[in-house]
Order: C-alpha cells, then structure tokens, then sequence
C-alpha cells in the first residue's frame, strides 16, 4: 500500500485491485471536519488536451457530509474527480483505473472571484450579466443575451448579475477561466488577473452585408451565419463566447446584424437543404475582423477580381498549352465524417444558383506557363488537374468593396511536381 498527498489538499492510499473501488471523504482543510453538502463530477483525462469536459451524467450531490463512492464502470483509464461546495475552491485528484483508492479531499475557503463592471462611458454597469468561460461552462452572446451551455450546471456555473455599482462576486474555478460580461451598453472578456481594476464593457459591433451568387443578388430566400468558435487557439487557454447568428437576406441579398460582439469572425452564405434546414456553402465563407462600436461592410461573392499566376515545373521554366492546363473550382467539402451529405447538397445548390462557371474555370497558361482570369469571385478555391506543389494547392480570393475589383489577385508562380521516376 502507497499513500501520497496531492497538492497538498487531498490525502490518497492507492491498493492495485481488478475491481478497482474507489471511496473518499470531503472535509474543510482548516478545521478537518466533514463538509455537509457538497457535489462531486468527473472527467476523463486525455494525453491530447490538458483539459476536458466535466461530464454531466456523472454528477452527485451528498447533503449529509457521508463518504462517497464512485461506481468504477464509470471510470475512463485516467479519471479526475472535482468536488465543490459554496464558500469553498474547488479540489481534484486523478485516480486510474483498477485502483482502489480512499481519498480524503482537503477544500480551502475561498471568497470567489469579484470584480466591477464600468459601461463604455465610464459608468458603473449595474444589471450586467457574468459568468466565467471554461471548456465546461461553454458560454455564447447573441442579443446582448449571454447563456451557458448545458454542462455548466455539472460544475456548479450560473450566471449572475452585477449590483447597482457594477459589482459581482462568482464562485471560483480551477480550469482555465476568464470573466465574460454582457450589457445592453456593450461587452468584455477579461482575464481573471485583470479583475483587480474594474472591466469597462466595449460598445457592440455591426454588420452591413450583401450576399452575391457570383454577380447575380441573392433573394429572400438565402440565409447568412456570423460565427465566432469557443476555442482561442491552445486548449491551455480559457475559452472566448461563442455566437451563431443566422440572417435571413432580403430580397436584395442584404443582411444586418446588431449587437454582436467585436471579433475575428466566419461569415458565410447559408443554402437550404431541405424544410427548416439550412447549411454552411463550403468555401464561399470569408474571415472578418469586427470594431467595437464600429459598423463593418462586406459583399459575399460578387463580379470579382482577375487572377493571374504562371505554372512553372521543377527547371523554372513555364509550362504551357495543355501540358500546364488546370481546372479551379470552390474548395469541395471533405468526404466521409458526419454532415458531409448535407455540406455537399448545399454547396451544389449555391452553385447552381449562381450559375455556369462562376466559380469553376479551365485554365490554358500560354505557351510561357503564363495565365490569366478575367474575374473569380469572392470564395476558397482548389487548383485540380496539376501537382502544384505551392500555395497549398489552392488560393482565396478575398471580399471587394461591391463585390468587384479590377486590381489582379497575382498567384506568382506555381510550382508543379515533376513526374515520378519508374523504379527498374
């Protein structure tokens, strides 16, 4: 028998068994004594990520300070157990399967995580809505609205609103985390270290758009998304809100969207696939970058821009005629994962609306390898029918003013694999 403390806030006697049970008590560290009412959650520990989500259906609440036990098919090979109770910082430990362990989980009180929320002129932010972003709580705005997603409660996370001095208090978290706030005046996200100074909300962002199938307006009966993902880069980090907004466009293809928060954005046509269903056009999406306070314009799709490159083999020299001959098309969507069924139809029927060759060309380079397109639109395009080795087989045309612009996209040369060599 091995016993072993961690973070000094849990004691752990570990006995190597197939049947592997596993029991622990929760006691305040200052005292010892047993904590009445508190709740336990688990998660599985992955060698991919550093963190993941605490998993809803394993929850449990003891309100009368007993020990608890975890029922071991519900275990993964590596399992963390959380445990928490109001007043206090949350505690964990990571037991392995085929183990058994007695816990005795030590939680610390703690005053939670305070702040103060000023509007963008500097007033205090009274009836503002908080709540801290984990992998977990999974937090989204839309409308000046902000929800948590529906695992939050497997933690304890609620939002809360601030006091009529713009101050709040939220409980404390051990993942990753970083304060999100919503008013009617504006938005912030801040990270936890920042709170010692009050956060002051930025104003919200706009979107004037016009979707375009090629050069023909869209009608009523498109749609666009806005999109922002939870993920800011490495799973270390504490997550951003989320947002889908999804504009019907009228029957000019424009669409407008209010009140949304000011980032690194997807915009994207939307088709329908069917009653009440739409789905994402792959490849005549486009990145955005959205001001606060500002009103943000852009044209999906469009005339477009000329395109001019050269196809060059391994020598440098250009390669010419129909031995440099190409196709381009809209980057297809991929083949084989769930959804791809409802990509593909959408992606054929923005296609067809737009029309023939708006967004697919066959392209003869002059006896030079030299090239040029008179206008591609707006859109994510593959380059087919040659082993080009540059350009990650494939470019992107980004959105004009108007849809149109007569200033060539130059793709400079593009290099092409040379033959395979036949082995004797």
């Amino acid at each position: 028998m091995r016993a072993f403390t961690l973070a000094a806030l849990v004691s752990l006697t570990i006995t190597l068994s197939s049947r592997g049970a596993i029991t622990g008590t929760v006691v305040d560290s200052a005292t010892g004594k047993p904590i009445r009412d508190y709740s336990l959650v688990l998660r599985p520990i992955e060698r991919s990520r550093s963190n993941s989500i605490w998993q809803q259906h394993t929850l449990k609440h003891v309100r009368d300070g007993s020990p608890f036990t975890i029922d071991t098919r519900r275990m993964w090979e590596t399992t963390e157990i959380r445990v928490w109770c109001d007043g206090y910082r949350p505690a964990t430990a990571q037991v392995k399967r085929g183990q058994d362990a007695q816990l005795t989980l030590k939680l610390e009180r703690d005053p939670g995580v305070s702040g103060r929320i000023l509007t963008p002129d500097g007033k205090p932010g009274a009836g503002a809505t908080v709540a801290l972003a984990t992998v977990t709580t999974e937090p989204s705005v839309v409308g000046a609205q902000l929800h948590l997603g529906s695992s939050a409660s497997c933690v304890g996370a609620a939002p809360a609103l601030t006091g009529d001095e713009g101050t709040f208090t939220l409980p404390s978290e051990i993942d990753p985390a970083r304060l999100i706030a919503v008013h009617a005046s504006g938005w912030a996200e801040a990270e936890l270290r920042e709170l010692n100074k009050p956060v002051v909300l930025k104003p919200w962002a706009r979107i004037e758009g016009v979707l375009m199938l090629g050069d023909k307006l869209a009608g009523a009966d498109w749609a666009v998304s806005v999109s922002r993902s939870s993920q800011p880069g490495r799973d270390d980090e504490a997550p951003v809100a989320r947002f889908w907004y999804e504009i019907n466009t009228d029957d000019r293809g424009r669409f407008v969207v209010d009140t949304i928060v000011a980032a690194h954005v997807h915009v994207c046509p939307l088709a329908s696939i069917g009653p009440g269903r739409t789905c994402t056009v792959h490849g005549a999406g486009t990145m955005m970058d959205l001001r606060p306070g500002e009103t943000s314009r852009i044209t999906l799709g469009g005339v477009g821009r000329p395109i001019v490159g050269g196809v060059v083999g391994a020598d440098g020299k250009g390669i010419g005629g129909t031995r440099g001959t190409f196709r381009i098309l809209l980057r297809a969507p991929h083949i084989g994962f769930p959804g791809d069924d409802a990509i593909w139809k959408a992606q054929a029927r923005f296609l067809e609306a737009a029309g023939s060759g708006r967004y697919h060309r066959e392209v003869i380079p002059d006896a030079d390898g030299r090239f040029r397109i008179d206008a591609l639109p707006q859109g994510d395009y593959q380059i087919v029918g040659l082993p080009v080795i540059s350009r990650n087989g494939g470019f992107v045309v980004e959105p004009m003013e108007g849809g149109r612009s007569d200033q060539p996209l130059d793709l400079g040369e593009m290099k092409v694999r040379p033959p395979a060599t036949a082995v004797p």
